[in-house]
């Protein structure tokens, strides 16, 4: 308060001193340019000046605060807008979680259009379409993407592989990783889809060719492709205008330790000749005793008197083995003896209540003609299936 008496007593004094100069002496000034003049006193000119200098600095300053208010409302709209775009980026992934897929695409992909670089929306919009089944729709929103953010196209199509693999769409997909793969040959990710796509899609040779391309951690069980891959080798023989000889060759080109493989076994036998695959059959029990090998021998085609001789001879190791009672019993019925049969299915009876066995007993029960005996068989054999 007291700087302000100050500056008003010193204000007054300047006045008082001015206006004492004006009346002493009002001074003469004279402007001429061409014909016109103009005569003021020199402290009206002195006036007019520090007018025209105080306009003057009030339009520079208008002038300045309307580009700075300009520059703070453009700033106020770029926030505004950001966070309106943050907001239906947060809405549509709460609806994708929802698994409203119409609206989570809707509003995800106008967050995307409406952001400056949202690429996240745009895979979640892909995401919802594709879920919806609209794959037409996934595929264009995702080339979208690739035109918003070139840089990003590499990542884009990595999705598009995986979402097509969620739709079934394997033979596309393989397409897409393959273009990939072009340009990312050991990228770990392109790999295991390739090789989950091909083995979709029963492609045994390509799925053998990528198995040891696969990164450590995609946890590919070598064994497992082997023996699919030989297995579908095994099943194409069949086609061939030699089937016989085409299955044998298959088996001696088969690595040797996949011949111990319980389903390669079970497949050669049913494709191969009858002596093959007795022989197949007769080494693999040697090596391994297999419930389901056994089995199978009993029923296989071709010489059953070398089969029942080489059964029986398998007794002394296995003489409570009720599925070897149950083949050597199979045996001696397509031999012709009855009685020896009967005997087995008996044994094996004894060992293990096994439908199968009631079933064999039923029958022979029923070509004797003891009709009550093969019906208590038969209804016994239903109850064990039951069971």
């Amino acid at each position: 308060m007291v700087i302000w008496l100050v500056l008003l007593a010193v204000a007054l004094a300047v006045g008082g001193l001015l206006a004492a100069a004006m009346l002493h002496d009002p001074g003469y000034v004279l402007l001429a340019y061409g014909g016109i003049t103009m005569e003021t006193s020199l402290w009206f000119a002195l006036g007019a000046l520090i007018a025209l200098w105080l306009a003057l600095a009030l339009v520079g300053s208008l002038i300045r605060r309307s580009r700075t208010g300009g520059t703070r409302l453009a700033g106020w709209m770029r926030r505004r807008r950001s966070t309106a775009v943050q907001t239906r980026s947060v809405q549509g992934a709460m609806l994708l979680a929802e698994q409203r897929w119409r609206d989570a695409e809707q509003v995800l992909l106008e967050a995307a259009e409406k952001g400056d670089a949202g690429l996240a929306d745009y895979l979640g919009a892909a995401r919802a379409a594709n879920a919806g089944n609209r794959f037409e729709q996934r595929d264009r929103i995702l080339d979208q993407a690739k035109a918003a953010l070139p840089e990003a196209t590499f990542a884009v199509d990595l999705v598009r592989s995986e979402l097509q693999q969620q739709g079934g769409q394997w033979r596309r997909s393989v397409a897409t990783l393959e273009t990939l793969r072009s340009q990312a040959p050991r990228h770990p990710v392109v790999l295991t889809r390739l090789f989950e796509a091909h083995r979709a899609l029963a492609d045994w040779q390509a799925v053998a060719d990528l198995a040891s391309a696969l990164p450590s951690e995609a946890g590919a069980d070598l064994d497992t492709v082997q023996v699919a891959v030989w297995g579908a080798r095994l099943g194409s023989s069949r086609h061939s205008d030699d089937s016989s000889l085409h299955v044998r060759n298959t088996w001696k080109a088969m690595p040797k330790r996949l011949h111990d493989d319980e389903g390669l076994l079970l497949e050669y036998a049913e494709l191969a000749a009858p002596p093959d695959a007795e022989a197949a059959l007769r080494q693999g029990l040697q090596r391994h005793w297999r419930t389901s090998w056994v089995r199978r021998y009993g029923t296989l085609a071709g010489d059953v008197a070398k089969r029942r001789k080489e059964a029986g001879g398998w007794l002394a190791a296995h003489p409570e083995d009720a599925d070897l009672h149950l083949t050597l019993g199979r045996l001696a019925v397509a031999d012709g003896d009855v009685d020896q049969a009967r005997t087995h299915f008996e044994a094996s009876l004894q060992a293990r209540r096994d439908a199968e066995t009631l079933v064999e007993l039923a029958g022979l029960a029923d070509e004797s003609g003891d009709q009550a005996l093969a019906n208590g068989y038969y209804r016994e054999a239903l109850e064990n299936s039951r069971a």
